[in-house]
């Protein structure tokens, strides 16, 4: 799944910037286990130009 968001942030500052970010996630499932996978990317954090987050996330799930 991809997912996409932008966000308005209107400040004090002269120039007003949008946050934006992007995902993207996936998942395997054999049995009882289940690996996962996400990635998420935002720029412009806070309405504050120039700062960007990344976001990585892997994870394994066994039942029994």
């Amino acid at each position: 799944a991809v997912n996409k968001n932008k966000q308005d942030n209107t400040g004090t500052a002269a120039v007003d910037n949008t946050e934006k970010s992007e995902g993207i996630m996936a998942a395997y499932t054999m049995g009882s286990a289940s690996l996962r996978v996400a990635h998420n990317e935002a720029t412009d954090v806070n309405g504050v130009a120039g700062v960007t987050d990344d976001n990585l996330e892997v994870s394994l799930s066994l039942s029994f």
